[in-house]
C-alpha cells in the first residue's frame, strides 16, 4: 500500500495542529479532535463534524481525498507488482480499489492522553494490527 499519501496527512494533521496553537485557542480537545479526526478520515472515511469545522473543510473533501488514496493504493499495487493497470478493465480495477477500502475499514487505533509542551500537542495514539485473514475468506 502506497503510504506516503497516508503519511502526508499525519504531517498535515501536525502542521494544523502547530499552526492552531499558534494562534492561541487550539486547546487539548482540539488536539484530539484533530488526531482522531484525521485516522478517522483517512482509514475509515468517517468525518466527524467537528472534524470539517476544526479543519475549515467539507465532508466532499474529505470523501475525495479518501478516494483518491484508494485510488493511489490500487495503482501502488500494480505498479509494485509490474502489471500493466491499462490490461485491467473497470471492473476490475474498481474491485481492487475496493479491496484496499475493506483493508482501511479493518483499521484499528485508540487516540490516547494528550500533552502540551511548550506551544505543541502530543498525542498519543495506539496502532493495533489489521488482520488480514477475515479478508481473504470474501
Amino acid at each position: 500500500m502506497k503510504f506516503t499519501t497516508k503519511i502526508t496527512a499525519l504531517l498535515f494533521t501536525v502542521l494544523l495542529s502547530l499552526s492552531l496553537t499558534a494562534c492561541g485557542g487550539f486547546t487539548e480537545e482540539d488536539a484530539v479532535t484533530l488526531v482522531q479526526g484525521n485516522l478517522d478520515s483517512v482509514y475509515l472515511n468517517v468525518h466527524s463534524p467537528a472534524y470539517l469545522e476544526l479543519c475549515e473543510t467539507t465532508e466532499k473533501e474529505c470523501i475525495a481525498s479518501y478516494e483518491e488514496s484508494l485510488n493511489e493504493d490500487a495503482d501502488s499495487f500494480f505498479a509494485e507488482a509490474e502489471m500493466d493497470k491499462s490490461l485491467v478493465d473497470e471492473a476490475t480495477y474498481a474491485r481492487y480499489v475496493n479491496f484496499f477500502g475493506d483493508i482501511n475499514k479493518q483499521s484499528k487505533y485508540e487516540v490516547g492522553e494528550v500533552a502540551k509542551s511548550d506551544d505543541t500537542f502530543l498525542v498519543s495514539v495506539t496502532v493495533y494490527p489489521v488482520d488480514l485473514s477475515m479478508l481473504a475468506s470474501n
